[in-house]
């Protein structure tokens, strides 16, 4: 019977852990549980996305694993005290728009689609390990 105790146990642990896809469920701050679908704030082990229509403005310093910004969507990396980090750990694909007032780093590849756009008028630190690839869009950095 404990070993049925221990694998239940290490199952739950396992499942923990695999990343999930959490979505915005409204315009809102990336520190309230809120705005996204599940009342969770993403972790490091999770991919998001930041659903069409919605402003989500960065309000703390937070690594995830991948991020994508859906068309019409806003993502806002405020400036903070000292400026504000979001880091994903594996790939960005922008289909809307990043404005940078903060700090904004990627491990790995950059993808900004066609209509996208990057706004960084206040000289701030936008990271990318990986390829940058920019189709038929604005990135003003």
């Amino acid at each position: 019977m404990k070993t049925v105790y221990f694998l239940i146990a290490l199952f739950s642990l396992h499942t923990s852990t695999i990343a999930q896809t959490i979505t915005s469920a409204k315009t809102g701050v990336w520190s309230d549980p809120s705005t996204w679908a599940g009342n969770m704030v993403p972790a490091s082990f999770n991919d998001v996305v930041i659903a069409t229509g919605h402003t989500v403005t960065v309000d703390i310093n937070d690594t995830i694993l991948n991020l994508s910004i859906n068309p019409t969507a806003i993502l806002h990396i405020n400036s903070g005290s000292g400026g504000l980090t979001l880091t994903a750990t594996g790939s960005i694909i922008n289909s809307g728009v990043i404005q940078i007032v903060g700090r904004l780093r990627t491990n790995n590849n950059f993808t900004n689609q066609a209509g996208a756009s990057v706004v960084d008028n206040f000289g701030n630190q936008f990271s990318v390990s990986g390829n940058i690839d920019c189709h038929y869009c604005s990135c003003a950095i």
